[in-house]
């Protein structure tokens, strides 16, 4: 998302971001393990430094990101390998100034008190005047919708809705 006006222009990153929880624990059983892991999204520059927070020009402090910033793992059929793993799914993630950004993501582990770190590879957010759009939804993101995960797709157009052509 760009822009800081009251009414807001949503900018969903896009693909959602999906974490994939890989525990190296023997009999691991991810139905069980649900409730072990939480993950933590927070917004850097490319450099790592923060951008979480910026001071806008009437002098107030607004949060850069918006949106569902802490996901639990969730587990779901990877449609890869046909088998049952643990995943965090961030589909609300939306980022107010343009630039180019990284995502700290921290998962948390509540069995062992570990807490990891991992960054994304950079990616853009373009302003209102210069966005792309938005994608086709992925196999793995259709996959996740329908196992009953909450994610917003791209909307389809029959020949039905298109304008008919004098």
């Amino acid at each position: 998302m760009c822009g800081v006006k009251p009414v807001v222009n949503r900018r969903v990153i896009d693909p959602p971001l999906v974490i994939q929880v890989i525990v190296d624990e023997p009999d691991f059983y991810c139905e069980n393990e649900e409730w072990r892991f939480l993950c933590h999204l927070s917004l850097v520059l490319e450099d790592g430094s923060d951008a979480n927070f910026f001071r806008h020009h009437d002098g107030h402090v607004l949060s850069n990101m918006l949106g569902d910033t802490v996901a639990n793992a969730m587990a779901l059929k990877d449609p890869l390998d046909h088998r049952v793993n643990l995943f965090s799914v961030f589909s609300n993630i939306s980022i107010r100034i343009g630039g180019t950004y990284r995502l700290c993501c921290q998962m948390i582990d509540y069995k062992t008190g570990e807490i990891k770190r991992t960054y994304t590879t950079p990616f853009q957010i373009y302003n209102n005047q210069s966005f792309p759009g938005t994608d086709d939804a992925s196999e793995l993101t259709l996959s996740f919708i329908s196992q009953g995960v909450r994610i917003r797709q791209k909307p389809t157009f029959s020949k039905k809705n298109s304008k008919k052509e004098p």
